[in-house]
């Protein structure tokens, strides 16, 4: 919130419904759902301000990131995160 644009990783100890919302982010991010097993389960795209999205799976691990970004991403794809 409130910061310029940047991707932001976010662990859960467990797989759970993660919304957001874009109250105080004044630009558009694209956000990856990802699973224990490192699989995208969910993609929100040109998340806008002012907006809230409640996911319909569960995830371990989002990550926001500026939007467009995601060109060739689709969900099932696998992430290596290191």
């Amino acid at each position: 919130m409130f910061s310029k644009q940047k991707t932001l990783v976010f662990y859960f100890k467990k797989p759970q419904i993660v919304s957001l919302h874009m109250a105080f982010v004044f630009f558009a991010i694209d956000v990856l759902f990802i699973d224990e097993n490192s699989t995208i389960v969910e993609i929100k795209r040109n998340f806008t301000p002012y907006s809230y999205y409640k996911p319909k799976k569960k995830a371990k691990i989002v990550i926001e990131i500026p939007a467009f970004n995601l060109k060739d991403t689709e969900v099932d794809d696998e992430i290596e995160i290191k």
